[in-house]
Formats: structure tokens, C-alpha cells, sequence
């Protein structure tokens, strides 16, 4: 479906990993590979 440009985020398939009852962590870190996701203290 589409011509995307093969980088990042493909909305299609991350809304068929949360069909598989993926969470939003897990589909970021299956398109972005070796991130690092935390809160920041907001001051």
C-alpha cells in the first residue's frame, strides 16, 4: 500500500503490530532499534 520512502515509522504496520496487541514501547522499538526511552524532570 503506498509508496513510502522505507524510513522510520510505517503507520500501516505499526497499526498492525497494536492488532497483534502490541504497546506503543514495543512498536518503537521494533522501527527504532537501540533508542532509549525515559521521562524527563520537568523543572
Amino acid at each position: 500500500i503506498g509508496y513510502g520512502h522505507g524510513v522510520g515509522l510505517c503507520q500501516y504496520g505499526a497499526d498492525g503490530l497494536a492488532q497483534q496487541g502490541k504497546n506503543f514501547l514495543e512498536i518503537l522499538h521494533y522501527y527504532y532499534q537501540g533508542i532509549e526511552i525515559k521521562k524527563l524532570a520537568l523543572q
